[in-house]
């Protein structure tokens, strides 16, 4: 019986291995090349643009290249500002895990005089939900 046990140990782990190495990656991930989780704000000020959806609020200043983004509904969903910059010569995220209720702020560096998109979604533990349209800005 005991020979038995080993062989299917054996059996299980020569094919489970190669196996796992060709199964794609279950690893979640968030919009962009660049992901930033935001941290505790007020909220923007000066001059700024936003758009909401349910659940996210989010917003760009261009003056300080400053993402702000709020958990608008206690839904177990995060708050996501995704960003595209210049067309897609940079692409982002600012993340608020912060709950419901509160802002969020990544601060970037972007050049001046470039076109800046970006909207509003909603990510439930690093899987996509939903989004907004996007919003064009300058920096």
């Amino acid at each position: 019986m005991r020979r038995f046990r080993l062989r299917a140990l054996a059996l299980a782990a020569t094919v489970g291995v190669p196996l796992a190495l060709v199964l794609p990656s279950t690893a979640l991930a968030y919009y962009g090349d660049e992901e930033n989780g935001a941290a505790a704000s007020g909220g923007p000020t000066g001059e700024y643009y936003c758009v909401s959806i349910t659940g996210a609020t989010a917003c760009f200043r261009p003056t300080g290249d400053d993402f702000f983004v709020k958990d608008t509904k206690a839904d177990g969903a995060s708050a996501v500002l995704e960003w595209r910059y210049d067309g897609y010569s940079r692409t982002g995220s600012c993340i608020n895990s912060l709950g419901s209720g509160k802002w969020g702020w990544c601060n970037k560096d972007f050049t001046e005089n470039k076109t800046m998109e970006f909207r509003a979604a909603r990510y439930d533990n690093g899987r996509f939900v939903d989004d907004s349209y996007d919003v064009l800005a300058y920096t």
